[in-house]
């Protein structure tokens, strides 16, 4: 199976497959199988995380979507919602991508049309975790991803 890095999210959710395609990942979302890539490994991880250790529902989590962007189409990894509106923006790297500033404002631009309260980036090996004030303008960045109870008690 594939030789990826060993990620700060518990791999006990991940179930690989492989056919004569490719190697395939299960998505946790969609309940599908997706070619392996190295951003799907981490997506999927840090799906799990979010499923299975703080309590995100599944059927909250909007994977994938399309987001225009100054008359662009894009794509975000992953959405939560709350009460149908956008909670937490999650944009996945691949492992050996760096966190950059560049990375950062990237998931800016996105949720700039979004407007989701929370920020994730993660390559698996780091996270940052962004909580963003529309009205002020503010970002504060926290240690960690807070569970389902301890964020939507924020909102």
């Amino acid at each position: 199976m594939p030789d990826y890095p060993e990620l700060i999210y518990s791999s006990t959710h991940i179930t690989l497959r492989r056919n004569e395609g490719g190697d395939q990942i299960k998505d946790l979302i969609r309940n599908t199988w997706l070619h392996l890539t190295p951003e799907e490994w981490v997506r999927q991880h840090l799906l799990g995380h979010l499923v299975h250790e703080l309590g995100y529902p599944p059927s909250t989590i909007a994977i994938e979507k399309k987001v225009d962007i100054n008359g662009m189409p894009k794509r975000f990894d992953a959405l939560i919602y709350h009460k149908g509106t956008p909670a937490i923006l999650i944009e996945c790297k691949a492992p050996n991508v760096p966190l950059t500033e560049s990375v950062f404002h990237q998931a800016c631009r996105y949720n700039s049309q979004l407007k989701a309260p929370m920020t994730i980036l993660s390559n698996g090996l780091q996270t940052i975790v962004a909580i963003v004030s529309f009205d002020t303008g503010q970002i504060q960045f926290v240690k960690s991803i807070p569970n389902k109870l301890d964020w939507e008690s924020n909102l």
